[in-house]
């Protein structure tokens, strides 16, 4: 949202039936108001926050089936909104296929990690091997792909996208770095230093905001609003 504001939700397990729970924190990361989600939306694969109340969730309910959940209200109160899932990008993980707001695509690798969607046209899709390819073109055509040697988490904000990354030569911690629509290399935007045992793959998260870059080190947050330089 922006440097006060944010959004978490944890990624869950379509195989457990336990109801997922949607954090918001308007204090830049030191505390955390939790709101269980009360469909029957059991994990999730993709997340967007698009204004100061309304946010959505796309990912497997409790058949394991894709599905799409809203709120209106800044997490208060929840719906299930299959139809809307044509409109929005996600990774199916019941086959394995992209679907956009352009139809159904078959991703540029076999072995989708994250999808990060900027709108309609623009989106990127980061492989297990570490490789990121972008569309302009709602996924007709994608870019070569990119090597992100490191990457644990990916997102969009600064620029289109923004990588967190690990191990990077000068930098003892995660190295943070934004990149363009299409082809061009990665920009570093700073370094966050931590010690190593905090790395671990899939307990760092990253998204950058208009104003501001959050990160999520295990259950440390900080945040940037001078590019990556320093953080709080």
């Amino acid at each position: 949202m922006d440097s006060v504001t944010a959004y978490r939700v944890s990624a869950g397990d379509c195989s457990v039936d336990e109801a997922l729970t949607l954090e918001r924190s308007d204090d830049s990361g030191d505390s955390w108001v939790a709101n269980p989600v009360t469909t029957t939306l059991r994990s999730v694969t993709q997340f967007a926050a698009t204004s100061d109340t309304y946010a959505y969730m796309v990912g497997l309910n409790d058949a394991c089936d894709p599905d799409f959940t809203a709120t209106y209200t800044s997490g208060t109160g929840f719906g299930s909104y299959p139809e809307e899932l044509t409109g929005v990008w996600y990774r199916d993980t019941t086959d394995g296929t992209l679907n956009s707001p352009t139809g159904i695509l078959e991703p540029p690798c076999s072995d989708v990690v994250d999808v990060i969607a900027v709108d309609d046209l623009n989106a990127a899709v980061m492989c297990s091997d570490r490789t990121l390819s972008r569309t302009t073109d709602g996924g007709s055509t994608w870019g070569a792909p990119l090597t992100l040697g490191g990457a644990v988490a990916t997102s969009t904000g600064v620029g289109n996208y923004v990588v967190a990354q690990t191990g990077r030569e000068g930098c003892a911690g995660v190295r943070v770095s934004t990149l363009g629509p299409s082809d061009q290399a990665p920009a570093i935007l700073g370094c966050y230093e931590t010690d190593s045992d905090s790395l671990e793959d899939g307990r760092v998260l990253v998204s950058g905001t208009r104003d501001s870059i959050w990160l999520q080190v295990q259950d440390v947050v900080v945040v940037s609003t001078d590019g990556g330089i320093t953080w709080a």
